[in-house]
């Protein structure tokens, strides 16, 4: 068994570039045969991600997506225009990189990354927009000489790997900023802005801050961003997310300052189907307008602070929060997050790495909130269920792996 980080943690992880360079070399560098867009950055890289992927296959290319984690199947990592990787195809990739993978005992993520750049060659995709899986400089993903790089913003999470503070994980991000190579920043910040800057000049790289660049008006019905030059684009309303602004501007940045021509009205439809243009799930996912429950995988300080906000706007009168978290998250920090007038249903995510309701439930009865705990993500969702009235709203989140399983629960 390889070692895996969304079931381990961090002792799954490699800290060098030495076994996906290996890997790749055995497959002769496939990752060099089609041109790349290199995506990190704390919050936001994987919804960037499908988003530039969606646009460049809206205008006519085949497009490899490489995302990270997956919630119920593997092959949601792997993508060429929306469709997964084929099983026959992983099976093969193992069975022919069989004895490299027992000689040099690769992370699960390294094996991962191998293999969806080998796909991406053999069927012979014009681009990949390939996601960084954690921090940028060691990331196994950073093998690539991209066309474009994007960090999307810089928040307080994976400390523990990463660093302590803005600046030090900005420097571990900065790191897939490369010689000549163009770089979009998706949100200026004081503290994260001069490694950025420096990085760039170091590296004989342009840089650009989206958030710099862009300004939008929202309604009911549209979005409309525009630039400083007055180019404006009009996005229909689909009950977006409380990042869609940002994300949006991160990608008409990097699409305009890479030298792909691609028209305006690609641009538009890229955005505006991109669920379904890549199978994009987990994230701000409305499981069905009727009933109200809402799915979003945020899991850190600065996401879910965000999505809390966003919530509140939205108007219903109740919110039931169905919520898991992972151990090595600041459990209490996200809970002083909490409104105090939801009501809670906890469980613990059915993975190694899930926290136990017992570990932070004692903070939620000092701030006197409403909770309860539950045995399953599942049975804390069907007692929601019976509890809100039809008007309320049921909010599932607090981790990837809680959103995993309701969707793998609805898939059966």
């Amino acid at each position: 068994m390889l070692p895996v980080y969304q079931n381990q943690g961090k002792v799954a992880i490699k800290k060098d570039l030495t076994n996906i360079v290996k890997l790749s070399q055995a497959l002769g560098d496939p990752h060099k045969e089609y041109k790349t867009i290199h995506v990190g950055g704390t919050n936001g890289k994987g919804t960037v991600s499908h988003m530039l992927a969606s646009v460049l296959q809206e205008s006519g290319l085949k497009v490899g997506l490489y995302t990270s984690p997956h919630y119920i199947d593997f092959r949601e990592r792997i993508k060429i225009n929306g469709d997964y990787i084929s099983e026959e195809q992983v099976v093969s990739f193992i069975k022919k990189m069989k004895e490299l993978i027992s000689e040099i005992r690769p992370s699960f993520f390294e094996m991962t990354v191998a293999m969806a750049f080998e796909y991406f060659r053999s069927e012979g995709v014009d681009y990949a927009v390939i996601e960084v899986g954690l921090g940028g400089r060691l990331d196994s993903t950073n093998i690539i000489s991209p066309e474009i790089s994007v960090i999307t913003n810089i928040g307080l999470d994976h400390m523990d790997m990463l660093g302590h503070s803005i600046s030090l994980i900005a420097l571990e991000k900065a790191g897939i900023i490369k010689t000549n190579i163009p770089v979009i920043i998706g949100e200026y910040d004081k503290e994260s802005a001069p490694v950025f800057l420096k990085k760039a000049l170091n590296s004989n790289s342009s840089i650009n801050f989206a958030s710099e660049e862009w300004s939008a008006e929202n309604s009911c019905e549209k979005t409309i961003i525009r630039n400083k030059d007055m180019h404006q684009f009009v996005f229909s309303d689909r009950s977006r997310g409380p990042f869609f602004l940002k994300n949006v501007s991160t990608v008409l940045s990097t699409i305009t300052h890479n030298t792909l021509n691609i028209n305006k009205k690609h641009i538009i439809n890229g955005i505006n189907v991109f669920i379904k243009n890549t199978n994009y799930k987990g994230r701000w996912q409305w499981l069905s307008r009727d009933k109200n429950i809402l799915l979003d995988s945020g899991h850190n300080e600065h996401a879910l602070s965000k999505t809390l906000n966003h919530l509140n706007h939205l108007n219903y009168p109740k919110i039931h929060f169905v919520l898991g978290f992972v151990k090595d998250k600041d459990v209490e920090k996200l809970i002083k997050l909490l409104p105090s007038d939801g009501q809670y249903y906890f469980a613990k995510p059915s993975i190694f790495r899930g926290a136990k309701v017992s570990s932070y439930q004692q903070s939620m009865i000092t701030r006197g909130l409403q909770f309860n705990s539950y045995l399953s993500v599942s049975s804390a969702l069907e007692a929601a269920k019976r509890s809100r009235d039809k008007a309320d709203l049921i909010f599932v989140g607090g981790s990837s792996f809680v959103v995993g399983e309701i969707l793998e629960k609805i898939k059966r």
